[in-house]
This record gives structure tokens, C-alpha cells and sequence, in this order.
């Protein structure tokens, strides 16, 4: 995560809220505008480590998102 935003008051009253839109700068460099899914929003932050996932929105349609990488057991 490069940047980040959380949304408290969508634009539509059916869009759940809160929920974080990110700048997401992948490692070939692109940096891609996003959500970050399956997470607080709360416990989101700069250089979070995330990885791709897809979000299905209707029949046959799948918009791309990132969610945490999750951590290792210690």
C-alpha cells in the first residue's frame, strides 16, 4: 500500500461503508488505484504488504482487489 483513504459515507446508500481505497504500487513499479478488502480499515497502513484477490460484483464479473498478505505463524 502506498497511499490510502478510508470511506466512511459512500456516494450510494446500498454501499457498505467503511471501506479503503488505496494506491497499491505493485513490483513491476505500476502503481494501481484499488481496494483493500479483508481487513479493518483501521488496521490498514502505508507499505502493508498486499496481494491480489477478486471480488465478484454480478454474474460473470470480477473486479480486482488486494487484501493483506497474510503474516506467517511465530
Amino acid at each position: 500500500v502506498w497511499s490510502y483513504r478510508t470511506v466512511h459515507r459512500g456516494p450510494y446508500d446500498d454501499l457498505a461503508t467503511p471501506y479503503v481505497v488505496a494506491l497499491v504500487r505493485l513490483q513491476e513499479g505500476v502503481v494501481v488505484l484499488t481496494h483493500v478488502v479483508l481487513v479493518d480499515p483501521a488496521d490498514v497502513r502505508c507499505d502493508m504488504a498486499v496481494e491480489l484477490t477478486f471480488q465478484p460484483l454480478r454474474e460473470g464479473v470480477q473486479l480486482p482487489v488486494f487484501r493483506p498478505v497474510p503474516r506467517a505463524p511465530s
